[in-house]
């Protein structure tokens, strides 16, 4: 009989691969397909000497610069076809479309650091072979819109995560990917979530200039759903600037805007609604020291919380637990806090962990039964999660 013949296995560019090469790709050429989408965007030498660029530039208007990018004709939209072997139909986006569905409904109920180990693993072995293979212009725009949304979900995860090196890496390629295909909506809400870590960071002026070339760069497309968003984002940047006019300004506009919202089909990333208007005027309003309205939204935004987010409730919580100290109310801050420590368990969010720590450290000066009780708790938590979770 004749020997059995070893399959072998190559790269696109001709390089043998190891059996275990699950990337399809050699080293080199992973880098090359990476560095693609993050590397910094090529600007003509004249973009610099134009005149909206300049006026924007002597205004230092971080939206109106960013205007001034998108608008300038280099940035016209290219023609995006793949010319890989493997073939790419529509119905391979669906399925890029359900599984993040998935994985997204996983980061809600038990946080970044659950899901973002599966994400990424998705990201390099199902949907980087997908990018490289062979497509039509319909299929290809269809298919970086979808990896776009993916890309932002993985940025929140890690950030979730506490890894925010690597949150803004994805972000900017979500971002990349945006421009690729025109899409200056999602652009829009992609800077909105790297202004939401900036803030969460406490680079308070890019958070607020992040927030406004949001606003600015959609301002004559936005829907009235993600007017009321970037809106509401720029409110709680403003805020965290002291800044109670422009601030509250930004609240107003976001409210009439969710007034305006019909029953037009929203893309799916487009998911704000009153509880979340609620939590960010509550956010807003506990940094401007106005503890009585901010807890009322507070309150309205819990109650409003969707089925299932956990994290997102248990953020919410900590907003309440915080504006009942200003209110010098610390047994109800110590309940709440309790509520959060319950939805801690199920998660694995540094941004919870990091709010619960907060707290406690607020909660520490005092002497009353319920406060020791939820301190008691929530360093319980905080031990065993920092057991099991790097860097924390």
């Amino acid at each position: 009989m004749g020997s059995r013949q070893v399959r072998q296995y190559y790269c696109p560019c001709g390089t043998h691969l190891a059996k275990d090469n699950t990337e399809r790709q050699c080293a080199r050429c992973q880098r090359d397909s990476r560095d693609k989408l993050i590397a910094p965007p090529d600007v003509p030498a004249e973009f610099w000497q134009t005149e909206q660029f300049r006026e924007a530039f002597a205004a230092q208007h971080m939206g109106r610069v960013a205007r001034a990018y998108r608008t300038h004709p280099s940035q016209e939209s290219a023609v995006i076809r793949g010319t890989g072997s493997l073939r790419v139909g529509l119905d391979d986006v669906m399925r890029l479309r359900a599984v993040r569905r998935q994985i997204k409904a996983l980061d809600d109920a038990h946080g970044g650091g659950t899901a973002f180990p599966m994400a990424v693993t998705y990201l390099r072995r199902e949907v980087l072979p997908l990018l490289q293979g062979h497509y039509d212009e319909f299929t290809g725009r269809a298919l970086f819109t979808a990896t776009a949304e993916l890309k932002l979900d993985v940025g929140w995860m890690a950030y979730d995560a506490g890894n925010y090196a690597l949150a803004w890496r994805y972000m900017v390629q979500a971002l990349r990917l945006s421009h690729a295909v025109d899409n200056r909506l999602f652009g829009g809400r992609v800077l909105a979530a790297m202004s939401h870590q900036a803030l969460h960071l406490r680079a308070v002026p890019l958070a607020v200039d992040l927030a406004r070339a949001a606003r600015e760069g959609t301002k004559c497309i936005a829907p009235p759903k993600a007017q009321a968003m970037l809106a509401a984002m720029e409110a709680c940047t403003q805020a965290a600037y002291q800044r109670a006019r422009p601030s509250m300004m930004a609240l107003i506009d976001a409210e009439k805007a969710l007034a305006r919202v019909g029953s037009d089909d929203d893309p799916d990333w487009l998911d704000f609604d009153q509880g979340g208007l609620s939590g960010h005027a509550a956010r807003a309003l506990r940094d401007l020291r106005r503890a009585r309205e901010a807890e009322h939204h507070a309150a309205t935004s819990l109650k409003l919380c969707q089925h299932g987010h956990s994290r997102t409730r248990a953020q919410r919580n900590a907003i309440l637990a915080t504006t009942q100290l200003q209110l010098g109310d610390v047994e109800a801050a110590a309940a709440t806090g309790l509520l959060i420590v319950t939805d801690a368990w199920q998660l694995h969010s540094i941004h919870v962990y990091s709010e619960l720590a907060a707290l406690v450290r607020a909660l520490e000066p005092s002497d009353s039964t319920a406060a020791k009780d939820f301190l008691e708790q929530a360093r319980g938590l905080l031990a065993a999660r920092s057991r099991t979770t790097p860097g924390s």
